[in-house]
């Protein structure tokens, strides 16, 4: 709601903590959201080296697989 929108009716109070509100779910959201990439990649020690590729090569699939979904990077 901008501040265009804002009802003559309700007091600036209002209007602020609503904006305040919304800021901060924002913000909140913001954190919550993890990029693939800042996922460590642990390497199971009792896979043997055919095994560890295989899981390797799993693991660079669902990364392209995903790939479109990235959230965009924004400015701050």
């Amino acid at each position: 709601m901008g501040i265009r929108k804002h009802s003559a009716k309700s007091s600036c109070a209002t209007y602020f903590c609503r904006t305040v509100t919304h800021l901060c779910i924002d913000r909140t959201r913001k954190k919550q959201l993890t990029s693939i990439d800042d996922i460590p990649e642990v390497v199971d020690p009792s896979l043997g080296p055919t095994e560890t590729l295989i899981e390797r090569e799993r693991r660079a699939q669902a990364r392209r697989a995903l790939e479109p979904y990235r959230p965009t990077k924004r400015q701050p």
